[in-house]
């Protein structure tokens, strides 16, 4: 197990607690996955790596209230105006229809991007559904 350990990557508990459950798991999420972004990545790697960025509806809902309450939080701190409730609905909306049009677009080419997340919804249930 010890040769997967990486001598310029910082050790934590975590990260052995990782090791020591699953050294498969461990080594695609903190070597295979981060991989994955490079030129010249394999498909694995990059597959690796999309799979580590999933994220779902709810969670991605989640994400963008609470840069919602930062914002707001920011604006009483600085004794700015607060943003208008629409400003913040669209806002909102702007970040699940990234979220949506990235996973839409995940499944027709690789997704290899670190500022996007893709949806759980689409990879395993093949779209978000009413349900």
């Amino acid at each position: 197990m010890t040769e997967l350990r990486s001598q310029s990557t910082p050790w934590s508990f975590t990260r052995d607690q990782a090791l020591r459950s699953c050294p498969r798991r461990y080594y695609f999420q903190y070597h295979l996955a981060p991989a994955g972004v490079k030129a010249g990545a394999s498909r694995l790697a990059r597959q690796a790596f999309a799979l580590s960025r999933l994220t779902s509806l709810d969670q991605a809902l989640g994400v963008a209230i609470h840069h919602c309450a930062r914002m707001i939080s920011q604006a009483v701190k600085r004794k700015q105006a607060l943003p208008s409730a629409d400003a913040l609905t669209q806002r909102v909306r702007y970040a699940l229809n990234r979220a949506y049009s990235a996973s839409r677009d995940a499944a027709v080419r690789p997704y290899v991007s670190r500022d996007l997340q893709p949806l759980r919804e689409f990879y395993y249930a093949g779209g978000v559904t009413d349900g």
